[in-house]
């Protein structure tokens, strides 16, 4: 009986993402006339700063409409620069497996597409670490909320708590983010009632809840704190964040040689990255994974 080969149909369809993920939920940043620049500039900004209340006074304390005592005023910081970041990804595969792709266009399309499915938690990624951008993280950026130090691992219910009230302090009833690694989601939802509303996660104050991959290993704030242990996370929580992309391109086409026998075939994409934020309304908290 003749030997057979089992004929080659290619990868698997790419799978479907989750809803939720950063780049379902972030803001596309407008950048007017400055649009062209950033993927080599980067952006300035000039930061909001802690939020200073309204002052409030009896009637009779004013003459002519000015307060008779001084009104705290929020402090003037100089802008932020922030820098932008480039995402590549490749595809590699053996000449003869095109002949199951159809030919060079469906590897490109192959290419593509796998960039567009992996773009999200890049982002996550690097906007929590800065590992690529080497500007503003969120692990940077981070300070330590009120009744939790830095170092000291909490159950997940607590840590969120806590979270809410330092974003409620700092943005002072405007809408934060908090970031949240998947393997938390569960335990968040049974013990922190959240509730998924128009494409997100929120908490019962009303905070957004982003749930990435790319927050899965969340690295320590610089400015205190142990590693995550291996049953512990960072929780991360944050004003709005905004972002720009240019999505994936190919940028390099080698035919050059093409035998069958042994050719590899690579098709490289390559993106641009910018993610921009209030460094000084970030807080984080070192949370178990497990409740003890």
């Amino acid at each position: 009986m003749p030997e057979t080969m089992a004929p080659n149909i290619g990868m698997l369809p790419q799978p479907q993402l989750l809803p939720g993920i950063f780049l379902d939920v972030a803001d596309m940043l407008d950048l007017g006339s400055a649009a062209e620049r950033w993927m080599i500039a980067g952006v300035k900004f000039t930061p909001r700063t802690v939020e200073t209340p309204l002052q409030a006074a009896g009637i009779g304390d004013c003459a002519g409409g000015v307060p008779l005592e001084p009104v705290a005023r929020p402090l003037c910081l100089p802008a932020v620069s922030q820098n932008p970041f480039t995402l590549v990804d490749l595809v590699e595969m053996k000449a003869l497996e095109l002949m199951a792709f159809g030919g060079e266009e469906d590897v490109d399309g192959e290419a593509l597409d796998r960039f567009r499915h992996l773009v999200s938690a890049a982002f996550a990624s690097e906007l929590i670490s800065g590992t690529a951008s080497g500007g503003i993280s969120l692990s940077n950026s981070a300070t330590a909320p009120a009744g939790l130090a830095f170092g000291t691992a909490s159950k997940l219910t607590g840590a969120l708590a806590l979270l809410e009230a330092e974003l409620a302090t700092r943005l002072l009833n405007s809408r934060g983010v908090i970031h949240l690694p998947p393997v938390l989601l569960s335990q968040a939802i049974e013990g922190y009632s959240l509730t998924f509303v128009d494409g997100h996660w929120t908490t019962p104050l009303g905070n957004i809840v982003i749930v990435d991959a790319g927050y899965a290993a969340a690295p320590q704030p610089t400015g205190g704190g142990d590693a995550a242990g291996a049953t512990e996370v960072w929780v991360y929580a944050s004003g709005p964040v905004h972002y720009r992309l240019i999505d994936g391109k190919l940028n390099a086409r080698d035919t050059s040689s093409f035998a069958f026998a042994t050719n590899d075939i690579t098709r490289w994409t390559q993106g641009y990255g910018l993610i921009v934020f209030e460094p000084s309304l970030v807080t984080a908290a070192q949370v178990l994974q497990v409740p003890a």
